[in-house]
């Protein structure tokens, strides 16, 4: 099997989870020859930090070993991710202790438009 269940908060430890929602079996996205993976796309919450998060793990070796999509090597793609900061900096006063978090973040290319005085999160 190449995902885990977790049995306590990714946060803060605790291990009283209450299920939230699942959706089910999806398959995991596929890179080269290896056999297709499903794996429970489940949402449990933390009732003593709050956080709401999977419930189980992926194998990080079957998600990223052959992984070969990286925004940052495409001259246009670069482009289009700066323009994107560009546009949200124009309409978004960013200050010196405020966080940027791009979800699906790849290699990181479009945070690293943003200024370096800024916490940038990058979850994939």
């Amino acid at each position: 099997m190449s995902y885990t269940e977790i049995s306590k908060c990714r946060s803060c430890g605790w291990t009283e989870l209450e299920p939230v929602l699942s959706l089910g079996m999806p398959s995991v996205i596929n890179f080269g020859d290896k056999k297709p993976l499903q794996a429970p796309l489940e949402l449990v919450l933390c009732h003593k930090c709050t956080l709401l998060q999977l419930n189980h793990t992926v194998d990080p070796e079957y998600l990223f070993r052959e992984y070969y999509y990286k925004s940052g090597v495409n001259e246009s793609m670069r482009d289009s991710l700066g323009d994107i900061v560009k546009e949200v900096m124009k309409r978004v006063d960013l200050q010196q202790s405020d966080i940027v978090v791009d979800i699906g973040s790849n290699d990181g290319t479009l945070l690293s438009f943003y200024p370096d005085n800024l916490t940038k999160w990058g979850f994939e």
